[in-house]
Formats: structure tokens, sequence, C-alpha cells
């Protein structure tokens, strides 16, 4: 039997969709996906406020100590410091030539090439007055072997009387320039010391025999550079003094001037 056309008329409005009708579901979909994507944004800069993503050590690195070339090679270890009284130790006791290359493996790297245009970043203006390396920029030490040799050479002046150190170019020196040297390294290490502040705290162990019944521990936890990290990035940039520049330099310390 035929449909009228009033009842098929009837069916239109809810079977099919008008042009407007379609744009306003178009639209209402838009705007849901909005908010939506309103709500992701919000929630994760709400993440990132609560959550803050924790710095780099390189990040740290750079924001806690001035401008270094050796800056992108720098990693860290924790570390247990065994420092008793009577700990031994291969840098420790009277010297012997073993103990003495033992020391001089620590700092005798030589010296490195800083570029010219980095000297603003060293507080350092370019006044024609530095000495020049072989690589074509400014000769230059690192502060860590600068303060190693000082403490190297503290310690031998300790046993000056019971060693013979007359082939240490440093021993060579006049009395009145060698003490100065040492005065100079004592300042140094003081400097540093009290730049770097350890604020690591050492404990106090109960012995009952102990003079003041106790005696403390300085086995303290640290968070250290590797060493060995730096004296490999020092080795592989290994620079010299430009010729009619002058002798390499090496800690930085020239002898008496009027030997």
């Amino acid at each position: 039997m035929a449909v009228k056309d009033s009842e098929l008329e009837s069916f239109l409005p809810s079977q099919i969709s008008s042009p407007v009708s379609r744009r306003k579901r178009i639209l209402h979909k838009f705007a849901l996906l909005g908010w939506i994507l309103n709500i992701i944004q919000f929630a994760i800069i709400c993440y990132g406020w609560i959550y803050p993503r924790k710095p780099t050590d390189l990040e740290c690195t750079r924001q806690l100590n001035a401008w270094s070339p050796v800056f992108d090679v720098v990693e860290y270890e924790d570390v247990q410091f065994s420092n008793a009284f009577f700990q031994p130790s291969p840098y420790k006791g009277p010297p012997t030539p073993e103990l003495e290359k033992a020391w001089s493996d620590l700092w005798k790297i030589g010296t490195i090439d800083v570029p010219y245009e980095l000297l603003p970043a060293l507080n350092k203006s370019d006044d024609g007055n530095w000495l020049r390396s072989d690589k074509g920029g400014i000769l230059a030490g690192l502060e860590v072997f600068h303060s190693m040799h000082c403490l190297d050479m503290v310690r031998q002046y300790t046993y000056k009387d019971e060693y013979d150190y007359s082939d240490n170019p440093t021993f060579q020196d006049d009395a009145d320039f060698l003490r100065s040297h040492v005065d100079h390294c004592i300042e140094a290490l003081r400097i540093r010391l009290m730049c770097y502040s350890d604020i690591t705290p050492f404990l106090h162990r109960i012995e009952p025999g102990a003079e003041l019944g106790a005696t403390p521990d300085f086995d303290t936890q640290h968070k250290c550079k590797k060493y060995d990290k730096i004296q490999e990035w020092q080795r592989n940039n290994h620079a010299r003094a430009a010729k009619g520049q002058g002798a390499e330099a090496g800690h930085g310390h020239s002898h008496n001037p009027s030997r």
C-alpha cells in the first residue's frame, strides 16, 4: 500500500539532517575538542608545577661554577671518604720515589688552550698581555691541578730536611722565595676551601679509651667530580706555549726572576 505524502513528510525531520543541523554538530564537536585540549594542557602545566623537572648534572655544574672548557665531560659519583687517622694511603707517609711519583701523577699534566673570544666568560679582558698557546688561543691551566700542586708542595716542604729534593726546580730557589711560594700555596688552598665550603657533617664515635671519650669520624659521604675524567680531558687537550712566548707554564708559577 502506498504511503501518503503527509505520512512521508512526518518522517523527514528525524531521518534527514539539514545543512544547518550538521554545522551545529560539527561546531559542537570542535568546541568539545577545544575544551578537552584545554583540560589536557592545564593538567600538564599542573604536573610540571607540582613535579618540576630536575636539572641535569651538567646544568647544575654550569650554574654553580665559572665557565670551564671541561663542562661537557664532568661526571659525578657518590664517594664514601676513607680518612681515618691511621688509614693507609698511597699519598701518606715519608717521601719515597714511589710516593713522589704518585703525587706528581695527580697534577703534572701540562696546560691547555682557551679561545680568545671566551675571555669575557672568565671575567678577563683582551689586553694583549696573555701568553699565547701553540693552538692559537691563550695558554691556560685548570685550578684543580694548581691546587693539587700547592698541596704537594706544602707536603714536600714539611719533609725538605729529610728528603733530597735537589732535582726539583721548586727547591732550587733561594730560601726567601721558596718560603713565599709556600705561603702563596697555603693562601691559595685557604681561598679555595672557603670558596667551596664543604658543608657535609662529620660525626663523633664514642670511644671510652680516647682522651675525650670520643673520636671524630671523617669517613663522610660526598658527591664528587670524577677526577680521572678531568685528567683524561686535560691530556687529550694538551697545549704548549707558542714559539717565542716562553717556556710552558705548567702549574703557573715562575721561579725567582733574580736567579
